[in-house]
């Protein structure tokens, strides 16, 4: 999976370099840093009144959907015959009310998406991608998995990853006041001194 996505990474950045943020976010189910509160604040009642309101369906129809299929499903059935209409594909329409619920169903762990990011970035700086060795591509993902567990913050690392490369991101993106580290990704120490001596 990883090598998939490392490759949808490689694409974004090669084509359309600005939505990479965007692109980590969604494939995380996220969209802001976990510290920053940001959530969209959709419930499924909501989502279903709007949808039920569009296609002019009952919104029981929709409930009893929901309970007989997946998530994001109630858009294939019950709005087809509306799609029809301006030939318009359900699917597009699935996945967005999947990410509105943030609910995507696409199964990426958080370190899957870390270590995607830096193999794609190691092969976007090289330029004969051929001749990479198999210890840059897992130097690139060990680097940006340390720098995300010191500074979980995709808005700052992924600007620095393109400018800088990954072997100069630990020096841009480190422990910083201010910018919360996740307790999960938190490294022990043996004492005060040792933290001070990451700053």
């Amino acid at each position: 999976m990883s090598e998939i996505l490392c490759n949808d990474f490689r694409t974004v950045i090669a084509t359309t370099t600005s939505y990479l943020t965007v692109v980590v976010y969604l494939s995380s189910s996220k969209i802001s840093t976990s510290f920053s509160c940001v959530e969209l604040g959709i419930c499924e009642p909501s989502l279903i009144k709007v949808v039920a309101e569009t296609y002019r369906i009952l919104e029981k129809h929709i409930k009893e959907e929901l309970k007989n299929g997946e998530k994001g499903s109630i858009t294939t059935t019950s709005c087809s015959s509306h799609l029809k209409l301006f030939n318009y594909k359900p699917a597009p329409l699935t996945y967005i009310i999947r990410l509105l619920m943030l609910k995507l169903g696409i199964d990426l762990g958080e370190q899957t998406v870390l270590v995607a990011l830096g193999q794609a970035a190691v092969y976007s700086e090289n330029r004969l991608p051929s001749q990479l060795r198999k210890s840059s591509l897992e130097q690139g993902a060990e680097i940006v998995k340390k720098v995300y567990s010191e500074f979980p913050d995709f808005d700052r690392i992924i600007p620095a990853l393109l400018e800088s490369g990954v072997l100069k991101l630990s020096e841009s993106c480190k422990f910083t006041p201010g910018v919360p580290i996740e307790s999960v990704l938190a490294k022990p120490t043996k004492g005060v001194s040792e933290i001070l001596d990451k700053f």
